[in-house]
């Protein structure tokens, strides 16, 4: 049958924003979606781009229904770019009926301008993100992350570290913008609280983190009780509190903070590109 294949091969933001899309398309197109969840790239066998198995991330009905494991072959579909079904360019191609069906890959970089600004899309795709099945314990994540209470002024300010900071990528300057530089973000952090603001800190630069607490930001991980050892169980957290800040600062290029504005009604705002 004619289906819509959400294909990555990276980390677990990008795979589940891809996933997401595929959704869309699939519901606009009135047929089924896919999605595949190989541990094959080299980026998912390093400390920082941990990827659970399927098997540990979604409910056996969610795969048994929608995981491609066997027989798949990149090139039985017709790829669709990222910005193509973005704009919904999509729906003026004839698609042949001999192809499979519709693979969607995307860019290794996106642009915060094809995030749809529109809160009426952005609700759509956050009923789909609601419609995947996780796993029992990444549920108890994402029902912890919507029971903390937030104000009416709560800004998230996203430090990724990981491979950027830690890890080889530390060595590559065309990777500079993938991250916030410290100063900057308790620079803005400082005039937010300022304004009465309450500024929210998600990352896992524990000694940035604390720095950043020292001038009256608090660490989101610190508003929930301790969810278990395993890291997707804080990453989800982290993604679905985020989701419901007011604004998100961060570098456009986080996989994390893009899904979390996609998914709800943040304003992304790139702090490398602020003055």
């Amino acid at each position: 049958h004619f289906h819509v294949v959400a294909h990555r091969l990276d980390g677990m933001g990008e795979r589940l924003r891809i996933l997401i899309q595929a959704m869309h398309v699939a519901d606009s197109l009135g047929c089924e979606y896919r999605f595949t969840w190989q541990d094959t790239h080299l980026m998912t066998r390093t400390s920082f781009h941990t990827l659970p198995a399927a098997s540990n991330m979604f409910s056996s009905d969610f795969l048994n229904a929608h995981l491609l494991e066997t027989n798949f072959d990149p090139n039985d579909y017709r790829i669709l770019e990222y910005k193509c079904f973005l704009k919904d360019h999509w729906k003026e191609k004839n698609w042949p009926n001999g192809d499979k069906g519709i693979l969607l890959q995307g860019p290794r970089k996106v642009s915060m301008s094809d995030i749809p600004q529109e809160l009426e899309s952005r609700s759509r795709y956050r009923s789909y993100f609601d419609k995947i099945e996780f796993s029992p314990d990444l549920m108890k994540a994402i029902q912890a992350a919507q029971s903390v209470p937030l104000s009416n002024r709560t800004i998230a300010f996203h430090l990724r570290g990981g491979d950027i900071v830690f890890g080889r990528a530390r060595e590559r300057p065309r990777y500079l913008f993938k991250v916030v530089p410290l100063p900057l973000a308790i620079s803005f952090a400082k005039e937010l609280i300022a304004e009465g603001n309450t500024v929210l800190v998600f990352g896992d630069d524990q000694d940035s983190i604390r720095l950043m607490e020292s001038f009256g930001a608090v660490a989101a991980i610190n508003l929930t009780e301790r969810l278990s050892e395993t890291s997707t169980q804080a990453d989800l957290f982290d993604m679905v509190l985020m989701s419901r800040c007011d604004k998100i600062y961060a570098s456009d290029s986080s996989a994390f903070a893009n899904l979390a504005t996609l998914i709800g009604s943040a304003e992304l705002i790139n702090v490398i590109s602020l003055e």
